[in-house]
């Protein structure tokens, strides 16, 4: 069961691993895939999260200081200067790498996205906030998955392949309308 990004950079799915277990797996790209056990996709999730905060945060000071009638310049070099430089980055545990930034233009928040350390794109907060929550969403589904998986095959008797396949068709059966 899989959750896509809207910009199609990372997918987010429930996956079948080989002892037979479903966990969460991340796919950058068609050749490039991770899974992660629940402690570390809860890590992956709080830096996503941590850095969009940062720099909606800097998007912040940047209007505050636009408010008190201080430059743009003024505030961009306070925040190079005086702010970044004593806050960290969170570590995402993975290849994906998030920096925070402000958009020239509209002054609006957004992380540039790296992937082994090349440019793939950018969220906005929104979007960093749905793919956090598409993490915390898949990590109970996996669980969840794995109990039907038992409920079918352990104790209903159901065949392991036939088992697995009602387990990988819920998605279309959820009744919030999420795929995962």
């Amino acid at each position: 069961m899989t959750e896509q990004e809207e910009d199609g950079s990372v997918w987010v799915s429930s996956e079948v691993q080989t002892d037979g277990t479903y966990r969460l797996t991340l796919t950058f790209n068609p050749d490039d895939s991770i899974t992660l056990d629940d402690e570390q996709a809860l890590k992956y999730a709080l830096a996503i999260l941590e850095a969009a905060h940062i720099a909606e945060y800097e998007a912040t000071i940047l209007a505050q200081f636009k408010s008190a009638d201080i430059s743009e310049g003024t505030a961009a070099r306070f925040i190079a200067d005086n702010f970044r430089p004593f806050r960290a980055l969170p570590e995402t545990g993975t290849a994906l790498e998030l920096i925070p930034g402000i958009s020239q233009r509209t002054k609006k928040p957004f992380l540039t996205v790296l992937l082994y350390g090349v440019e793939t794109g950018q969220w906005d907060f929104k979007d960093a906030r749905e793919h956090a929550q598409a993490i915390l969403d898949v990590i109970i589904v996996a669980r969840l998955d794995q109990v039907y998986h038992g409920a079918l095959s352990d104790r209903l008797g159901m065949p392991d392949e036939k088992a697995r396949a009602m387990v990988s068709t819920m998605a279309k059966f959820r009744p919030n309308g999420v795929l995962l």
